[in-house]
Formats: C-alpha cells, sequence, structure tokens
C-alpha cells in the first residue's frame, strides 16, 4: 500500500481528503471491495498511531494510479495512451516514453528520492514490473 497523505504539498489545490470524498473515488472503492470480495482495509487504511513513519492514510496500487490520474492529467493521459497500444498491438513498452512534469513536481521527486523516501519508488517499481 502506498502511503499518499504526506505528498500533498506537491500539488497545490488538490487536497486529498477532497478526491477520498469524491462520489467516483468512493464507487471505484466500493466497486474493488465487490468485485474482489476483498475488505475495505485492503484498499484504504487510516494509520493513526504505533511509529510515526507509518502513520497516514494508505492506498493500494489500483487505487493509487486513480489517485496519481487525479493529480496529475498529464499521467491519466499517458495511461490511457499506454492502455489504447497495449489494445491495439498487444504490446507496450516505456523504453521511449518521456512523461512531461513541471520543474516544481520534478524537484519534489528530486527531494523525496534525497530524503530515502521509497514511497515513490515503490510505486514506480510497481509500474515497471506491469511492463515486464
Amino acid at each position: 500500500m502506498l502511503e499518499h497523505w504526506r505528498e500533498r504539498k506537491a500539488f497545490k489545490g488538490k487536497r486529498l481528503d477532497n478526491f477520498m470524498r469524491l462520489k467516483q473515488t468512493k464507487d471505484f472503492i466500493e466497486t474493488m471491495i465487490s468485485d474482489t470480495s476483498h475488505p475495505r482495509e485492503h484498499f484504504v487504511r487510516a494509520v493513526s498511531s504505533g511509529k510515526y513513519e507509518l502513520r497516514g492514510t494508505w492506498v493500494n496500487d489500483v487505487l493509487a494510479l486513480k489517485l496519481a490520474a487525479w493529480l496529475n492529467p498529464r499521467f491519466e493521459i499517458w495511461v490511457y495512451s499506454k492502455i489504447k497500444e497495449l489494445l491495439t498491438t498487444g504490446q507496450t513498452t516505456l523504453a521511449d516514453d518521456k512523461i512531461i512534469i513541471s520543474k516544481k513536481e520534478f524537484q519534489f521527486y528530486l527531494n523525496k528520492q534525497k530524503e530515502g523516501n521509497d514511497t515513490f519508488n515503490y510505486f514506480i517499481e510497481s509500474l515497471l514490473k506491469g511492463q515486464k
């Protein structure tokens, strides 16, 4: 599961609590629950006690993709283009792709990497595993 609450400062104007309150988000979570028979905690988990670094709102990788798409329309378009490529050609690649992000977003990710925060590393690794 990916912890998203601490990362909210990179996307000014978009509050993650608002994302969790959206009808689309609630419907998405309920659909995942009914389609998989997993409990809600499998997809969303709020941790408010214990080790500080483990506190926050955690989401699974599928919901993290929906969150990333909500935060960054360029990412959402890229995902749809990859799905279209996969459906029309039977394969997709990442090798020659360029993802355009703003200087501010790039600096945010760079700082997270320097801090040793592995949230985004895990996210990127999970995307790349799906492409092998």
